[in-house]
Formats: C-alpha cells, structure tokens, sequence
C-alpha cells in the first residue's frame, strides 16, 4: 500500500508539474533590427502584433514557447525546429504594393485597415502550422488548407467585425490576378491555388452569416447548391475546430 501510495504521489506530481508547464507556455514577439523604411513599419504594425499575442495566448494558448520573428529574410514561416514564426518586413512592402491601386474589397475601409486585416489572416495561418505541430493535431488533407480554415474560423469567432476576414481573404483573390500562367508543378505544391484559398474562405464566410454576405452567391453557384454546402462547411469545420481547441486546453 505504501508503495502504492508512492506511486500515486508521483503521479501526481508529475500531472501538476507538466500541467504547469503547459499554461506556462506562452506566445512571444520579437522585432529584429530596421531600416528607416523599415521602421514605419513597426511603427505601424507592433501594437496590432501585441494585441495579437495576448488574443492568442488568451484564446489558443500553445503547448511550448513560440516567437514571432518580426524582421530578416525569411517568411512568412513557421520553422518547426525552432519553434518560431518569421515574418520579414519585406512582406508588409508587399502586401502594400499589392494592393496599390487596386479596389479595396469594401469601400469604407481604409488602406492600412486592408494591410492589417491581411496581416492577422496570414499570422494566424502561420500560427496555425504552429499550434498543429506543438499539439500534434491530426490532418487529413493539405495542412496549408487546415492553416487556411483556422485563420478564417478564429477571424470570424472572435472578432467583433466579421468582414476583418472577408478583407483579408480578398488578399488571395487579388494575387491570382497577378498569375500569368498555372504551370502543373503549381498543381503539386503544399499550397492550394490562390483563387482556391479565396474561394474556400468566402465559402466559409458565406455558411457563417447567408443573410450578410449573399452577395457571395450568384446564380450559378446556387445551382450547384454550394450555398447549402457553404452553411455545412462553416457549421463542421467550426465544430472540429472547437473540439481542438478545447482538447487541448
């Protein structure tokens, strides 16, 4: 019985001191080194990547230490031996030129707004690759279209203004514009094709108010009946990623 009750014990133990481990874990930021150029953009962006980072260890706290990397060369990317999110301040320049003289996908919304609301969607996508690879989350399918559903879902859950992922989302409309040409290698990389990832996204956005965003439906898709799928994709995939978040908590 003694020993019985050693066992327990250290049992115990070890619960309490890898559970406290696990809420202990937290999300950190980090700004590398900045051009004058490169500054502005700090300037413009660390508030929203604090603000971020509270929402994420608040709401889907990880099970070890991640940085995001803001600075050098690399990104967006999650590196999974590091444990860190990179994203270069080259990418803020790009999400900017892309959008220069383009049409903003709602008129009240200002430019910067734009460039924000993309860079939560493409953060969150990256943190996404993150969260899977630190709680080993099973996937069946592209991990690059589960990264994808994540950053839709958790825009749509918790922010106030639901049209913060139908901005941001517009970003992959806009970049298949800009393709010339579909080469069968693009068929076989990680990523779905950039008017597929626009396409899956306003799915989900559509199933998650029809009333709101019926304009999404034209005539055509409706006789397909993707307007019903829509509302049953949305409902599924934020069920399964309510189950994965809360099994992990």
């Amino acid at each position: 019985m003694r020993l019985l009750n050693q066992v327990l014990t250290a049992a115990i133990t070890l619960f309490i001191f890898l559970f406290s481990l696990h809420i202990s874990a937290k999300t950190f930021y980090q700004f590398e080194p900045a051009t004058e150029e490169e500054k502005q953009a700090r300037i413009l962006f660390e508030p929203l990547v604090k603000d971020m980072i509270e929402l994420l260890n608040s709401e889907v706290p990880i099970k070890q230490d991640v940085t995001i990397v803001i600075g050098g060369d690399d990104g967006p990317l999650f590196d999974p031996q590091e444990n860190k999110i990179y994203f270069p301040y080259s990418f803020f320049f790009f999400i900017s030129d892309t959008f220069e003289n383009e049409e903003l996908a709602i008129e009240e919304t200002t430019f910067d707004e734009t460039v924000m609301n993309i860079f939560v969607h493409v953060l969150l996508h990256e943190y996404a690759h993150a969260y899977f690879a630190n709680w080993d989350v099973p996937l069946l399918g592209k991990e690059e279209d589960a990264a994808d559903v994540f950053a839709t879902l958790f825009m749509l859950n918790v922010f106030d203004d639901p049209d913060m992922a139908y901005i941001a989302v517009d970003f992959y409309a806009l970049l298949d514009t800009k393709t010339e040409t579909i080469a069968d290698l693009d068929l076989w990389g990680e990523h779905s094709l950039d008017y597929q990832r626009y396409t899956q996204s306003l799915c989900l956005i559509y199933g998650s108010d029809p009333e709101k965003y019926t304009f999404i439906m034209d005539k055509e898709l409706k006789g397909i009946e993707r307007d019903t799928f829509c509302i049953e994709e949305f409902h599924l995939k934020n069920y399964n990623l309510g189950k994965i978040i809360l099994s992990n908590q």
